[in-house]
C-alpha cells in the first residue's frame, strides 16, 4: 500500500470514529457496531458525500478495516454482522461510450477541422492519436527519430509502449510521415543541436527534453472542439478524451478482420 493509500484509510477510519463518538451515537466498544448501526452511518455519509467519488471509497476502506478486525482477531466483541453488502454501494454512473460514434469521427477527421489547429505540434498529435491508436502518454514521448522503414520501403511509427514495457511498431501512411518531418525540423529550426522528443513543450526547455505535457494537450484539445463545432447525433458539442480514439481505432480494426 502506498503512503497516499494508508493516509486516505486512516482518514476513513478517523471518519467513522468521529461518527462513533458524535453525541447521537455514542459507541463506545466495537461491540455496538452492528448492522442497524452501520446503516446509520450509511445515511451520514450518502448526506455528507453522495455523487463525489469518495462516497465508494470510504465504504470500501471501512468494509475492509471491519474485516481484518475479525480476521485477525484484533476484537471478538465485533458482531459477525458488522458488514457492508454490495447494495450498500453507490451506483457507478453510466460510463459514455468509450469508442467514437462513425459520424463523429468523420467531422474529427475533416481537412478544414484539422486545420483549425492553431499549432502545427498539436495537429501532429491529433493524427497519430487518430491513426495509429497510441496513448497519450506515449505519443508525447515518442523520440525524435521514431519512423523507421521495412525492406520495401513502407514507414512504421517506432514508439516504446510503456505500458507493456516494449518496444511497438505501427504503421503509417506517407501523408503522417511527410507531417513527422514537418514536425522535426520544426524542432531542429528550436534547437538545432537536436533534441531527444519529437514533440518537446517550447518553453522552459532548455536542451528539448521535456515534452509537451499531457495535460497541456487536453486543454488544447478542448479548445479545439469548441471551434470545430464538433456536435454528436444529439446536435450536443462533443467532449471526449484522448483515449477514446485508441478505442476506436480498435473497434474499426475489428470490423476489418
Amino acid at each position: 500500500m502506498s503512503i497516499s493509500d494508508t493516509d486516505s484509510a486512516v482518514r476513513v477510519i478517523q471518519r467513522f470514529s468521529a461518527f462513533l463518538a458524535s453525541p447521537g451515537v455514542a459507541a463506545g466498544s466495537l461491540a455496538r457496531v452492528d448492522r442497524p448501526l452501520l446503516e446509520r452511518y450509511l445515511a451520514d455519509l450518502h448526506h455528507e458525500l453522495g455523487g463525489k467519488k469518495e462516497h465508494t471509497r470510504h465504504i470500501s476502506a471501512l468494509n475492509v478495516f471491519l474485516r481484518a478486525i475479525r480476521q485477525h482477531g484484533w476484537d471478538p466483541a465485533l458482531p459477525g454482522g458488522a458488514v457492508f453488502y454490495p447494495e450498500d454501494y453507490p451506483r457507478q454512473p453510466e460510463q459514455l461510450p468509450r469508442a467514437l460514434a462513425d459520424h463523429v469521427m468523420a467531422q474529427l477527421e475533416q481537412p478544414g477541422n484539422l486545420d483549425r489547429w492553431d499549432n502545427p505540434a498539436y495537429r501532429l498529435i491529433t493524427l497519430i492519436l487518430m491513426r495509429c491508436g497510441l496513448r497519450i502518454s506515449d505519443a508525447l514521448k515518442l523520440p525524435f527519430a521514431c519512423v523507421v522503414s521495412d525492406r520495401d520501403g513502407a514507414p512504421y511509427l517506432r514508439y516504446s509502449n510503456h505500458k507493456m514495457k516494449r518496444e511497438a511498431l505501427v504503421p503509417i501512411d506517407d501523408e503522417l510521415q511527410a507531417e513527422i518531418s514537418s514536425q522535426q525540423q520544426r524542432v531542429l529550426h528550436r534547437w538545432p543541436d537536436g533534441a531527444p522528443v519529437l514533440l518537446p513543450r517550447p518553453n522552459m526547455n532548455l536542451g528539448g527534453h521535456q515534452p509537451i505535457a499531457a495535460n497541456t494537450y487536453r486543454d488544447a484539445l478542448s479548445r479545439w472542439l469548441e471551434r470545430c463545432d464538433i456536435r454528436d447525433e444529439h446536435g450536443q458539442l462533443v467532449h471526449l478524451t484522448p483515449h477514446q480514439w485508441r478505442h476506436t481505432l480498435v473497434i474499426c480494426t475489428a470490423r476489418t478482420v
